[in-house]
């Protein structure tokens, strides 16, 4: 399952409707029902009750919804990985001792910041 896919299943599970999910998500109906025609295909499960005006969340895409969301996040943290990575941003790693970091203020790194804003601050 893509990450296109998951978030065409949260748009519409949102929406409860693929009507208004295609128009938020700037692609055709059809397009987003065959993507979640796609989901259920795969996994084996149906995930919304289709009603005449709306679509009703299965308990699967209530799971399935939970980890969706979690997975996003894990992609978005990676994606920041390669931005960072393309950044002209160093990193300074310090290594402290136990209570050395009773020491180091909110302040201190907001100014480190201030005065060195192509290094990023990594204190282990």
């Amino acid at each position: 399952m893509s990450p296109r896919q998951l978030e065409y299943f949260l748009e519409i599970y949102n929406q409860k409707s693929i009507k208004k999910a295609a128009e938020k998500l700037i692609i055709s109906p059809q397009a987003v029902s065959k993507t979640i025609k796609e989901i259920e295909e795969e996994l084996g499960v149906k995930l919304f009750l289709r009603g005449k005006k709306s679509l009703e969340p299965t308990a699967e895409a209530e799971y399935l919804k939970n980890h969706a969301l979690k997975r996003l996040d894990e992609y978005e943290k990676i994606n920041s990985i390669k931005k960072f990575n393309t950044s002209k941003r160093k990193v300074l790693t310090l290594y402290s001792i136990d209570g050395f970091l009773q020491y180091v203020t909110v302040k201190f790194i907001e100014d480190f910041q201030i005065a060195f804003p192509d290094i990023l601050l990594n204190i282990i």
